[in-house]
């Protein structure tokens, strides 16, 4: 083969060894360059070719990875290749030591090859290879073959597109050069059976495969819809394909299939994620539209990352802060015996299975029961005897993520706890604007929560203390009512004064008021996000301890400002 080649700006193109072959053509390095030319075969070569690598040459998608990382994303074409004035090929950037994306998502694989490629990893490259599909669509550009060859992944979970002149390209006239090839494990329903040369794909065509693919990285290489099927398959189509084609999504109700059991559940992806994917392919079998596109996806994947806790046990595992627990650890690593009581000699009293000092049996008086052993930890329940870490504390994580991930958890809580200061302040005013209902009310309130506590504690001291044939029992338990409800009017009726005699007594400075409610409600939000920030982590003692400063830092301010800003004067 004449090695020698010219771009379409006359340069001089000198090939190097040959580095891979395929039914299209074969791949080559270039001397003295850092780019890869790919020639095609004579066979291959079709007619509009030419024309539409020309309009990817003068319109590449923008790779700033490249420039800023010499990484390359994107596999582009940057020059014509001609050998005698005929079109044979092109050139495109030479890619870094990477690897398939299949020896990625396949957990067989990865373990043999790439064992520290770990879940915080395949979340990374779903990350990334949404960022590089957006590149592409943000130019106009579709995929359409997507599937696991056509996309390399580094040991840094970076992600290259390759063979992308398959991809499908307009021009500015309107002219469609379409994606002729395509897997059937990454196409929509709606072109299933289609003939690709045939039909223009859409972008949401691609949304399609992404989904497919981001599922495959992140549940273990599990297709989402591979599942096992309720009644027989009628066709000669794999069952993840018929599934597909008739929309039935195993992890989502149907009358077709259900998940296989040895796939993660679904739960195991955080719930943004999940709603993602039944939009994906429960929605959008009937509304393409409604897929998710692949800028919305850069955003939940980035959440996702930033959410990410290390398992205490393995620090290989990463899972989402949404679990209580390791998704990855085995629920029961280890089984030990438990030892039952012993056993004792027929009609001597004498236990058999424990000997004493001197090798005799020792005995047992036979009438004492037998006692259970002590309860011991189960496997796997160590303490940990790590040392105390800074506040908002986790593995991986950065001040900024932290106080992101504190935000998230503390958000609605905090909103909450506003508004019901504000609901506070207002319902003050309304007491003190109506002193005769507000004092009546409370009289009630406070005589009915004091007669049912009152009854409720009489019921246990009656039913405790009074045998079933006590002679008086029955006299005694309606001597004990009418006294519990002497003692709520008694306490209704104090409550009624005391009240009434505050609300006319002291006038309500409402701006005051709300200040102080605002501050209760913002210290009781604070404290319960953090509480939920807190509920998920090894240091059990945060849980309790950040909320408690919380409460204890918000009694002392409200306490301070109620001393110098009185929100009760008097008339």
């Amino acid at each position: 083969m004449n090695s020698q080649f010219t771009t379409q700006t006359r340069q001089s193109i000198l090939l190097g060894e040959l580095l891979a072959q395929g039914g299209e053509g074969s791949v080559w390095s270039v001397v003295g360059r850092p780019e890869v030319a790919k020639i095609y075969h004579p066979t291959m070569v079709r007619n509009d070719q030419e024309a539409k690598l020309s309009i990817m040459v003068a319109n590449p998608p923008s790779d700033a990875m490249r420039s800023k990382y010499h990484h390359v994303s994107i596999a582009w074409p940057t020059a014509l290749l001609y050998q005698d004035s005929k079109f044979n090929g092109f050139l495109m950037p030479q890619l870094g030591e990477s690897f398939k994306i299949l020896e990625v998502y396949n957990p067989r694989l990865r373990k043999a090859r790439y064992p520290g490629f770990n879940w915080k990893y395949l979340v990374h490259t779903a990350f990334n290879l949404s960022i590089a599909m957006n590149a592409i669509h943000a130019r106009g550009y579709v995929i359409g073959d997507i599937n696991e060859s056509n996309i390399m992944v580094t040991r840094q979970a970076l992600v290259s597109l390759i063979d992308t002149d398959s991809f499908q390209v307009q021009d500015h006239a309107g002219r469609i050069f379409r994606c002729p090839v395509g897997r059937e494990e990454f196409t929509p329903p709606e072109l299933q059976g289609v003939q690709f040369n045939s039909v223009n794909r859409l972008p949401e065509h691609d949304y399609f495969g992404l989904a497919v693919m981001i599922f495959l990285l992140l549940m273990e290489g599990n297709h989402p819809f591979a599942g096992i099927l309720k009644k027989p398959n009628p066709g000669t189509d794999p069952n993840n394909v018929y599934c597909l084609k008739q929309g039935s999504f195993p992890y989502a109700n149907n009358s077709l299939s259900i998940p296989r059991p040895t796939a993660p559940p679904l739960k195991l992806l955080p719930p943004e994620i999940q709603q993602l994917m039944v939009k994906c392919f429960v929605e959008g079998y009937a509304t393409p539209k409604a897929r998710p596109p692949t800028a919305e996806w850069v955003q939940a994947l980035e959440k996702t990352e930033s959410c990410l806790v290390q398992c205490h046990n393995d620090p290989d595992h990463w899972y989402s802060d949404h679990l209580h627990h390791c998704p990855w650890c085995p629920a029961d690593s280890t089984r030990l015996q438990k030892p039952l009581p012993p056993i004792r000699a027929a009609g001597t009293g004498l236990n058999v299975s424990a000997p004493s000092s001197r090798g005799a049996p020792q005995a047992y008086p036979t009438s004492q029961p037998a006692r259970s052993p002590m309860p011991t930890n189960p496997p796997g329940s160590t303490i940990s005897q790590a040392g105390l870490k800074p506040f908002g504390y986790r593995s991986g994580s950065t001040p900024r993520s932290t106080m992101k991930r504190w935000g998230q958890k503390a958000g609605f809580s905090l909103l909450g706890g506003m508004l019901s200061g504000v609901g506070l302040s207002y319902l003050f005013e309304l007491m003190f604007h109506y002193p005769a209902t507000t004092s009546w009310v409370l009289a009630i309130v406070s005589g009915v929560i004091t007669f049912s506590a009152l009854v409720l504690f009489t019921r246990l001291v009656y039913n405790q203390l009074l045998k079933p044939d006590h002679p008086f029992k029955n006299e005694i338990g309606l001597l004990l009512s009418l006294l519990s409800f002497l003692s709520a009017f008694a306490i209704g009726y104090l409550m009624q004064q005391l009240a009434g005699s505050f609300l006319v007594t002291y006038q309500l400075r409402f701006d005051w008021l709300l200040l102080e409610s605002c501050l209760l409600g913002l210290g009781s939000g604070a404290a319960l996000g953090t509480y939920r920030f807190y509920s998920r982590p090894r240091q059990k003692w945060q849980v309790v301890f950040w909320p408690a400063l919380i409460v204890l830092l918000t009694l002392l301010i409200v306490g301070l400002v109620s001393s110098q800003l009185n929100p009760f004067q008097p008339v």
